[in-house]
């Protein structure tokens, strides 16, 4: 408790020392005009070449506002990167009084996913009670899929969610599937019996039961699929929007970013390509994997720059992998790096 007690405060420490203050969507816009940084636009096409698929980037410098971009209109599979549009959701609600962060929520046997899950090691079952506040921070930092989809469903499904980004203005950003259905849908598994019978030993068997032939025509289909998608610069207005201190209240936004400080999942992307001094909050995605290719690879998140260089809003999706994962990682290092070293020191 005191570890987290004290993350909390340095996140609200680093985040007051921009001077970013609440403002509306008209002032945020015309707060700085665009300063689209070509050079490093030349570095990121440079990565994209040897990055084993398609490589989607947005990264804006706060509160200057120099921006680089490379297919950042481009959607893409989010991955578990939705879980931060789901944690904003859910911390609105708090904001509003309809979610307090100490309810307790039961788990269901359907709510535990065969995949990342430590809530599923623990208790594969379901069965038991935790509170809103545990489920968004074994989401945020140990991205476990089944405080996703149990909090996903407390919210009442995708569509309250998508609702909230677009009252935000963070469009085109859509949450549409539990993380369980997501990983139906990539590997092409059609569960043969109601929701309510889903177990995760139940979906892990028909997950396995689908032939190459079937994953590898459900890749096809995943990819083209307009659900669950968000573009690199949807995402980018999201984190803006939560540095700015626009989409949740002071105290749920210094909530927030502790919780992605200590994200786990993100050790080989963005951190990898950073020296120690740049404080990160991210969060990060990986798609299912079917015959060698993989749906995504993602790390989006806000990077504190030593010196009082100001912050930076960025989101690095890696499109329809092919080979290994790690390859795709190394490149979304890579950004990060380029976006140091361009950053950095800014005129």
């Amino acid at each position: 408790m005191r570890g987290a007690t004290a993350t909390l405060l340095i996140a609200h420490l680093l985040l007051a020392s921009t001077g970013a203050t609440a403002a509306s969507p008209t002032q945020t816009a015309q707060r700085f005009r665009e300063q689209v940084d070509r050079s490093l636009e030349d570095s990121l096409r440079a990565i994209a070449r040897s990055t084993p698929g398609q490589l989607l980037v947005e990264a804006r410098l706060l509160p200057q506002n120099r921006v680089a971009r490379l297919g950042a209109d481009r959607p893409a599979p989010m991955a578990s990167t939705c879980k931060l549009p789901i944690a904003v959701a859910a911390l609105s609600e708090a904001d509003a009084g309809r979610l307090p962060l100490t309810r307790r929520v039961r788990l269901l046997a359907r709510d535990m996913h065969p995949g990342v899950s430590r809530l599923a090691e623990r208790h594969p079952e379901g069965g038991v009670e935790v509170t809103v506040r545990e489920l968004l921070a074994e989401m945020l930092i140990t991205s476990d899929n089944s405080a996703c989809d149990a909090l996903l469903r407390v919210l009442g499904g995708g569509a309250p969610v998508t609702a909230r980004m677009q009252a935000l203005g963070v469009t085109p950003l859509r949450v549409d599937r539990s993380e369980s259905k997501m990983g139906d849908d990539a590997l092409g598994v059609v569960f043969p019996w109601h929701d309510s019978l889903r177990t995760r030993a139940s979906v892990k068997a028909a997950w396995r039961s689908a032939t190459a032939e079937q994953r590898g025509a459900a890749m096809s289909r995943f990819l083209a699929d307009p659900r669950d998608t968000a573009t690199p610069t949807a995402m980018n207005r999201l984190l803006e929007r939560i540095w700015r201190r626009e989409a949740l209240s002071a105290a749920h936004t210094d909530t927030l970013l502790a919780w992605m400080s200590r994200c786990t999942t993100g050790r080989a992307r963005l951190r990898a390509g950073l020296p120690a001094q740049v404080a990160v909050f991210d969060r990060t995605g990986t798609g299912a994997t079917s015959n060698g290719r993989t749906a995504c690879v993602n790390a989006v998140g806000l990077l504190r720059l030593p010196g009082g260089g100001g912050w930076v809003a960025l989101s690095v999706f890696v499109r329809d992998v092919r080979g290994e994962t790690a390859a795709a990682e190394r490149c979304i290092a890579r950004v990060a790096r380029a976006v140091f070293e361009a950053w950095n020191a800014p005129d």
